[in-house]
């Protein structure tokens, strides 16, 4: 009888236990899907960015051949482009980690 009731101590311990772990999880979930969906939110706003500057060089590519800039402005022009779209492509693969 004395093991018994022992034996039911050490479960109603073990229940409490993860019951506890359960509600502390459950916390740790909540924080999670927060960093989350800021995460997502960062993710499409550099998707945007990244939209718009590909627009941008695509319009300045076209405002080159009209203007007949010289070589050297087109190259730097280009590069410089180039150099943000790096940007946001590093950012959105941080993101996707």
């Amino acid at each position: 009888m004395a093991n018994d009731i022992s034996s039911l101590d050490q479960i109603k311990q073990q229940i409490q236990q993860l019951v506890g772990q359960n509600k502390s999880n459950q916390q740790k979930i909540k924080a999670l899907e927060a960093e989350n969906k800021g995460y997502l939110s960062l993710l499409e706003k550099c998707r945007t960015e990244n939209a718009e500057l590909q627009h941008k060089y695509e319009t300045l590519q076209i405002a080159a051949a009209a203007v007949r800039l010289s070589d050297k402005d087109v190259a730097k022009a280009k590069a410089r482009v180039t150099s943000i779209i790096k940007e946001i492509d590093n950012c959105i693969a941080q993101l996707s980690q």
